[in-house]
Parts: C-alpha cells; sequence; structure tokens
C-alpha cells in the first residue's frame, strides 16, 4: 500500500507497528489535497498518481519518479492494463501505454460529448469506466480502438451527475455517489 504526504511518497508497513518506507519526494501537490493513485501490479510494476492538476509515474524496480508533461489530472483508474486519467478542466480522459504508466501520449484522448456538463469524476465498474458529469453520467467500454480505448456504451446513459467527486465508492459491483 502507498501513500503520498506533502511532497513524498511512501510505501506504507505490511506488518502492524512497520514503519512507512520514503520511495520518492518531489511530487507537485501545493494545496495538499487528494491525490488518486493507481498500481499496474506485476504486468510492469509501477504506479500512476495523479494530484492538484500534476500526473506522475513511478516505478517500482527503479525508483524512478517521473513527471508526465502535458497532461493534467486528478482521478486515474486502471482497466484492461492501461491508466486512465481525467483532466475535469476540460473533460477531457487520457490513456496511458499498455503496462506503460511512464508513457502518456497526450494525442490518446476522448472528450466527453455526450452531454454538455463537464466530467468531474471517474471509477471503475467492473469492465466498464464511469464518467460523472455534474448532471450526467456516461458509461464507456473497452471498445479496443487504437489511441483512446474507451467509447461511450450506447445502451446506458444515467441522467444524475456527481456532487462531491471525491465520493464515489464501488459496493458490489454497483457504484454509489453523493
Amino acid at each position: 500500500a502507498f501513500a503520498i504526504s506533502g511532497d513524498t511518497l511512501f510505501q506504507l508497513p505490511s506488518t502492524l507497528g512497520g514503519s512507512a518506507t520514503e520511495r520518492a519526494d518531489g511530487i507537485t501537490n501545493p494545496d495538499d489535497g487528494n491525490v488518486s493513485i493507481i498500481g499496474s501490479g506485476d504486468i510492469s510494476r509501477q504506479l500512476a498518481f495523479a494530484g492538484s492538476g500534476s500526473l506522475y509515474s513511478f516505478d517500482l524496480e527503479t525508483d524512478t519518479l517521473a513527471l508526465i508533461p502535458d497532461i493534467e489530472a486528478t482521478q486515474l483508474v486502471f482497466i484492461n492494463g492501461a491508466g486512465i486519467a481525467l483532466d475535469p478542466n476540460t473533460s477531457t480522459l487520457y490513456a496511458s501505454g499498455v503496462a506503460d504508466f511512464s508513457s502518456w501520449d497526450p494525442l490518446d484522448l476522448a472528450q466527453r460529448n455526450s452531454a454538455a456538463d463537464k466530467m468531474l469524476a471517474i471509477a471503475r465498474v467492473a469492465t466498464e469506466i464511469w464518467a460523472f458529469g455534474s448532471q450526467t453520467t456516461t458509461v464507456l467500454y473497452d471498445a479496443g480502438t487504437a489511441g483512446f480505448p474507451l467509447a461511450p456504451n450506447p445502451n446506458i446513459f444515467v441522467q444524475r451527475g456527481i456532487v462531491a467527486p471525491w465520493s464515489i465508492a464501488v459496493a458490489d459491483g454497483s457504484p454509489l455517489w453523493l
């Protein structure tokens, strides 16, 4: 388990009473706000995290921290080997390379066009990504397309949005939010 406090990434202890280990510092999170963290597991042993608009990758094998330029993000999800980052200022989703959180092409993107309200939050629900706006919610699935792999599911459109972007929880395969 990992946590970010101030400008430092910590690995939390795996045993009760253990100490957290500092893994990297120099992270930009000026408001010390919420941070979204995803891991690739054994695919590539990487983390990606976003906070205060900055997007980073961290290689667990080499302890290499890298700021991802040209992409602003506040929330992340992991699906089918790739990271998906949300920039709520532009309602844009970005995709990382498969099994490579250090590779984000600013042209591998999708912008919300199914509704006029901006995307404020994202969550992975089973094999879908739910993109929450202030008034509506769009459900995306992995269409396997080149570049940005997700496409809106034309059969699902939720006429409810989100007022608290960090309130999303998934319980028994169903999303819950305020």
